[in-house]
């Protein structure tokens, strides 16, 4: 029923797309009415490697924690968003994730981000914690859990 009555509110709001399971996309970050940003971090970068600045983003969309990254640059206007990732196996709608202690370090090629799964909107004991090598140039990232 509370499925049924969402999808309605959702229908109202001309999305009817988000009334199946999906990944949820980088773009519903940008375009989403139910986005909660929770947590922006910069991904640090002790050995200094990196071109740009990149900002590891938390929000909570459809019932669950999801993981962002945005490459950024400071241009005449301020802030500037180069590029940005979004991660499918962490950024399923089905989920309903809470992530806790996320942290990304920019380390060559590649940035390491590292969270932990605190339980589900199914089931709190689902716990566990991830890694993600995103590899900065190509866009292709490893997920791996332990």
């Amino acid at each position: 029923m509370i499925i049924r009555l969402k999808c309605i509110a959702l229908i109202f709001f001309g999305l009817t797309s988000m009334c199946h399971a999906a990944v949820i996309p980088y773009t519903s970050l940008e375009k989403s009415h139910f986005a909660n940003i929770r947590q922006i971090t910069l991904c640090q970068d002790p050995q200094q490697v990196a071109k740009h600045d990149y900002r590891l983003i938390q929000a909570y969309i459809h019932s669950g924690d999801m993981i962002y990254v945005d490459a950024i640059d400071y241009g005449a206007n301020g802030l500037e968003r180069v590029q940005g990732w979004g991660f499918d196996e962490i950024n399923h709608d089905h989920n309903e994730y809470t992530i806790e202690q996320v942290s990304c370090v920019i380390k060559k090629e590649v940035l390491e981000i590292q969270g932990k799964v605190n339980g589900s909107g199914h089931d709190d004991t689902h716990v566990f914690a991830f890694t993600i090598h995103l590899n900065r140039k190509t866009g292709t990232y490893q997920y791996t859990t332990h």
